[in-house]
């Protein structure tokens, strides 16, 4: 089913992008995993544009991308498919906070 997103939505979901494709680094390819698992929840003409974030600091980076995604699961597109990336990017975070 298909549902229009709404400008907050479409905001959060570029956010989102964005960060995750800064984290996806040769270090840390996994991350881009989740992108597009993200992507695959909407339509192609729905893809939000990836703009590089003025932040290096990957702990920032993190908490970007969680706290879009976190924000985009309580709106009315597939809050499971949602809650199911929040629960690879943790798990990714996790396993990188590990290897330090």
């Amino acid at each position: 089913m298909y549902v229009e997103l709404t400008d907050e939505h479409f905001t959060l979901y570029g956010k989102a992008r964005s960060y995750l494709m800064a984290l996806d680094t040769p270090d840390h390819i996994c991350y881009g995993f989740v992108l597009i698992a993200l992507d695959e929840i909407y339509a192609n003409a729905d893809l939000a544009p990836i703009v590089r974030p003025n932040i290096t600091d990957r702990a920032e980076l993190y908490a970007g991308a969680h706290e879009a995604l976190t924000a985009m699961s309580s709106l009315d597109v597939d809050p499971l498919a949602h809650l199911l990336c929040i629960d690879d990017l943790e798990d990714l975070w996790a396993r990188e906070q590990a290897e330090r």
